[in-house]
C-alpha cells in the first residue's frame, strides 16, 4: 500500500511530537538535585558581632555554595529583616536590601517585624528588592489597592529539569503585634497554603516550597505554627520557617513535609539538598552552617562601608556612662520577658523621668519586654547602643485609666507566659507580684499603696500599648485619655543617661515572681467597684502639655 506524500508528512509530524513528548517526559523524570540556602530573623545584622554573622561574611559562604552547586541554587529568606543594628534601623534596612540583591536572593516572605514601619516605608523596601516578596496571605486593607496582595502570591523558578513553586505565609498574629499591621488584611494561614499548593500543583510545579514566618512555638489556641501548617496542609515538600528563632539540629518531618529554620541574626545559614524524581523527594539532606570567622566578601564590604561611614558621625556620639552593663539576655533567657530586669527598670524609669521633665505629672510607667532588643554596655554609651536597645521608634504616650481597669489590665498580663513580648516591665513607683505558674496577679501597689479602684491613674507608656497591641487590648478599650508625651523612647533613654553622671542599673524588687496563697485571692478581692467619681476628661494633662 502506497502512502500519499501529504499523509507521510502528517505521520512524520505526529511521530516528531511523540518523540519530543517522550524526550521531555524522560527529562522531567530524571533525578534532579536542588541545592537551597536560607536565612530568617536576621534583624538588621549588617555587621559581624564578635565574629558571628555579617552580610559580607554571609555573601562569601553563599558564593562558595553557589559555585559548588554549578551556579544554580535557591536562596530564600523567611522574614524579619527589619529591627536590629543601628546602621540598619538608621537607613530603614537599605544596606540589608542592597546586600540581598548582591547575593542574588530568589524570594523572601514578610515577618511580623516588617510591620514595625509604616506601609510607605515597607513599600519602599519592596521596590528596592530585585526579587519577589511573597505575601500570599497579606492583602492591602485600604486605598486604591484594597484587597490586592501586598507583594506577589507565588513565584516559580526552574532548576535543571524541575520547576520549584514558592509561596509565603506570615503569621496572622502580626496584625496584633505589628504597629502598622492594621493597614493590612491577614488571611488564615492554613487555608491560604492549601489554596496555593493546589494552584501550584495544578500549574505543573514539581516541588512546592513554603516560606513561612510562623515559628515552632505554640502561642495560643488560635496560633498556627509551622508544624501545625504541615499537619493541616498536605503537598508541601519543604517549609522554610522563621519567627521563633529556633536552633535546629535536624529537620522536623510532619506528613512528609520537611521543616527547617536557621536560628537568628544571620549567625547561621541553612544549607540543604533535595533529590527529586517524579515529583517526589528521593533524598533530603540539611545542616546549619555557622557564619563565624568567615572572610567577608570584598565588594560587598566596600558597599556596606559607605553606609557605615555615612552614619558614623551621628551613631557614635556618646550620650553618657554606665557603671555596669544592663543585659537583656542570660544565655538564651530573655530577662525582660521573664521577670524584673536591670534593662527593663532602666528604660521604664527613663521614660517616666523624661515625661516629668517635660512637665507631665505621671504616676508610673509600664512598657513591654519585647520592646527591647539588646542590652546596654558598661562604660560609655553611644547613640547606636541606645537605638539597638530600643529600635522600634515607639512614641511615648500619656494615658489615664481607672484603677479598676488598670487592675484588670494587670490581671490579663499575669496570664502572659514568661518569654512572651507582652511581659511587662515597670518604673520604680510600682510594686507587683505575679504568679507565673498559676497565672495570677498577687499584688499591685503604686507608691506603696494598694490600687484605688475609683481613682484615675496617669501612666506613661508606648503607643504600641495604647493601641492595644500584643496583650494590651484592655488599655485601648478602657483608656479615658490618651495624648502624646512629646518624645520617642530612644530620646527618653538617651536624655536620662545623659542627665546622670553615671547610671547605676539596679534591681529593687519592684516586680517579683511568687506563688499564690490559697487563702488570699488578690484579684477577686479587688475587682469590686466602689464610689467612682466623675472623670475630669484629662484637662490637667492638656494644661501640662500646653493644649489648653
Amino acid at each position: 500500500m502506497r502512502i500519499p506524500t501529504h499523509k507521510k508528512k502528517k505521520i512524520a509530524g505526529i511521530f516528531c511530537v511523540i518523540l519530543i513528548f517522550i524526550a521531555v517526559y524522560t527529562e522531567k523524570n530524571k533525578e534532579q538535585t536542588i541545592v537551597f540556602v536560607h536565612t530568617n530573623d536576621t534583624h538588621g545584622s549588617v555587621i559581624a558581632m564578635d565574629g558571628w554573622g555579617g552580610l559580607a561574611e554571609r555573601a562569601t559562604l553563599i558564593d562558595s555554595i553557589r559555585r559548588a552547586a554549578g551556579g544554580n541554587i535557591l536562596l530564600l529568606d523567611a522574614g524579619d529583616w527589619n529591627t536590629g543594628q543601628a546602621i540598619s534601623n538608621y537607613f530603614c534596612a537599605r544596606p540589608d536590601i542592597e546586600a540581598y540583591n548582591y547575593m542574588g536572593y530568589d524570594a523572601v516572605c514578610l515577618g511580623n517585624h516588617e510591620f514595625d514601619i509604616p506601609q510607605d516605608s515597607l513599600r519602599m523596601q519592596m521596590e528596592l528588592m530585585a526579587f519577589p516578596v511573597l505575601t500570599s496571605n497579606v492583602f492591602v486593607a485600604d486605598g486604591v489597592r484594597k484587597g490586592k496582595a501586598l507583594g506577589v502570591l507565588y513565584s516559580k523558578k526552574k532548576i535543571g529539569n524541575q520547576i520549584v513553586g514558592m509561596f509565603g505565609i506570615t503569621t496572622v498574629s502580626a496584625r496584633v503585634t505589628g504597629q502598622y499591621a492594621d493597614e493590612m488584611i491577614f488571611e488564615d494561614e492554613a487555608e491560604t497554603a492549601e489554596l496555593l499548593v493546589h494552584s501550584l500543583r495544578g500549574a505543573g510545579v514539581d516541588v512546592v516550597v513554603a516560606l513561612v514566618h510562623l515559628g515552632m512555638n505554640d502561642e495560643g489556641d488560635t496560633y498556627t505554627t509551622s508544624m501545625e501548617l504541615a499537619k493541616r496542609v498536605r503537598g508541601i515538600d519543604l517549609i522554610i520557617d522563621g519567627h521563633s528563632h529556633t536552633f535546629m539540629k535536624a529537620p522536623v518531618v510532619v506528613n512528609n513535609t520537611r521543616i527547617v529554620s536557621a536560628y537568628q541574626n544571620g549567625h547561621y545559614i541553612g544549607v540543604g539538598k533535595m533529590v527529586v524524581k517524579n515529583k517526589r523527594l528521593q533524598e533530603f539532606d540539611w545542616e546549619l552552617v555557622p557564619v563565624h570567622g568567615v572572610e567577608p566578601d570584598y565588594e560587598l564590604s566596600r558597599t556596606l562601608k559607605r553606609w557605615t561611614e555615612y552614619a558614623r558621625r551621628d551613631l557614635n556620639q556618646v550620650v553618657g556612662k554606665m557603671a555596669s552593663c544592663a543585659p537583656l539576655f542570660d544565655g538564651e533567657r530573655n530577662l525582660a520577658r521573664s521577670g524584673e530586669s536591670l534593662l527593663g527598670n532602666l528604660v521604664a524609669d527613663a521614660v517616666v523621668w523624661k515625661a516629668r521633665d517635660l512637665g507631665v505629672v505621671a504616676d508610673f510607667a509600664v512598657i513591654n519586654g519585647g520592646s527591647m532588643r539588646e542590652g546596654l554596655p558598661e562604660g560609655w554609651v553611644t547613640v547606636a547602643d541606645v537605638i539597638e536597645t530600643v529600635p522600634f521608634g515607639n512614641e511615648m504616650r500619656v494615658v489615664e485609666m481607672y484603677g479598676s481597669d488598670l487592675l484588670e489590665t494587670l490581671c490579663g498580663l499575669a496570664q502572659v507566659m514568661p518569654g512572651n513580648g507582652s511581659f511587662p516591665q515597670f518604673s520604680k513607683e510600682v510594686g507587683v507580684v505575679l504568679d507565673t505558674l498559676n497565672r495570677h496577679l498577687l499584688k499591685f501597689t503604686v507608691r506603696g499603696q494598694e490600687v484605688n479602684l475609683d481613682k484615675v491613674y496617669r501612666i506613661v507608656t508606648y503607643d504600641y500599648i495604647t493601641e492595644g497591641r500584643g496583650r494590651f487590648k484592655i488599655v485601648k478599650e478602657r483608656k479615658l485619655f490618651d495624648s502624646p508625651a512629646g518624645f520617642e523612647v530612644a530620646e527618653g533613654v538617651m536624655d536620662y543617661i545623659h542627665d546622670r553622671e553615671v547610671v547605676v542599673p539596679e534591681l529593687d524588687g519592684r516586680l517579683r515572681i511568687g506563688l499564690q496563697n490559697a487563702t488570699v485571692d488578690f484579684e477577686a478581692k479587688h475587682l469590686i467597684l466602689q464610689n467612682r467619681k466623675e472623670y475630669p476628661g484629662g484637662l490637667e494633662v492638656r494644661r501640662m502639655l500646653g493644649e489648653e
